[in-house]
């Protein structure tokens, strides 16, 4: 689908639940998102630590601007 799990687990790490989830990505199915969750899970540290670096390469911009 191209959405990457990162956006998903933001969506998830605000407290959505997956018929939220699903209701704001409907173009992905419920085994997807399951999925998608699940590769979280098993991958957790690696992708917080990927989210963490965008997040302050988003802070380093927004100082800039």
């Amino acid at each position: 689908t191209r959405t990457p799990v990162q956006a998903i687990v933001e969506y998830y790490r605000l407290g959505m639940d997956t018929y939220q989830i699903l209701t704001e990505l409907p173009y992905i199915t419920e085994a997807q998102l399951h999925d998608a969750l699940s590769y979280f899970y098993d991958y957790k540290e690696e992708i917080e630590t990927e989210i963490e670096a965008d997040l302050s390469v988003i802070k380093e911009h927004e100082k800039e601007g």
